[in-house]
């Protein structure tokens, strides 16, 4: 397993709609200490896939990437925008996530 590998499953879940799955993969990398990959780089393509697609997923996805390795006080802001745009049934894992991460910070 790699952080850049989980990064992009998790993506390309989102894609498929399988958000349980995707949130699994976002989960995964909490098991790292280390990264290979820029996390700006990585936040500002989630965040131009959202602008695209809409997708609310894509914005937890910034949450958690920014929430892990780069700037609590935007997971904050993207966990918030997450959970004001989601569904809580359709995106159930990772909005619960989204809320308890929103809770700590």
């Amino acid at each position: 397993k790699d952080p850049v590998t989980e990064v992009d499953v998790a993506y390309f879940r989102i894609l498929q709609k399988n958000y349980t799955n995707s949130f699994k993969h976002y989960k995964n990398l909490a098991n790292f200490q280390t990264i290979n990959f820029e996390p700006q780089e990585v936040i500002e393509f989630l965040c131009d896939e959202y602008d695209k697609l809409k997708e609310p997923a894509l914005l937890f996805g910034v949450g958690i990437i920014s929430y892990r390795f780069g700037d609590k006080k935007l997971a904050k802001n993207y966990f918030n925008l997450f959970l004001k745009k989601a569904n809580e049934i359709k995106y159930k894992p990772m909005y619960r996530e989204g809320k308890r991460i929103i809770k700590k910070l």
